[in-house]
């Protein structure tokens, strides 16, 4: 089956998720005017969404839980790297006074680090599942655009 722009998300929808938009699909039997094309695609684009919602939450889920597990190493691991360069005897830190500056800012990092990390996690669960809609939005504001 082909992608219809009218019909799609009622003639495609794969199981199980065509279960979910069971209630819906009288309304895509029922006789269209002219006048309401526009209305059937915008209730189609509902499906899809709806059709398209557990897998988007699931992605964003497991993502999410990934994210939780990689701060603690991803923080401890550029701990270890801020204090090799700081015992590096190739870093271009020639001065004390440097080497003094490099200190504090690595126990900047190790005291702010952790609030900055743990704050991040919700922010990009947000934009991950912002961006699992991305190419959609895309391509509606180019039908728009063009059509």
């Amino acid at each position: 089956m082909e992608y219809d722009q009218k019909f799609g998300a009622a003639a495609c929808a794969q199981p199980p998720f065509n279960l979910m938009i069971l209630p819906f699909w009288w309304v895509t039997l029922l006789p269209w005017s002219e006048e309401m094309i526009k209305y059937r695609e915008n209730f189609n684009l509902f499906l899809c969404h709806l059709m398209y919602l557990p897998l988007g939450l699931t992605f964003t889920f497991f993502f999410t839980l990934m994210n939780i597990c990689y701060v603690p190493i991803a923080y401890i691991k550029h701990v270890v790297v801020l204090i090799q360069t700081l015992m590096d005897s190739d870093e271009t830190m020639d001065d004390i006074q440097e080497k003094v500056m490099r200190f504090w800012t690595i126990i900047k990092f190790i005291i702010l680090a952790p609030f900055l990390l743990m704050m991040s996690v919700p922010i990009d669960m947000v934009v991950f599942h912002k961006n699992l809609y991305s190419d959609l939005i895309l391509e509606e504001k180019l039908d728009k655009k063009n059509g």
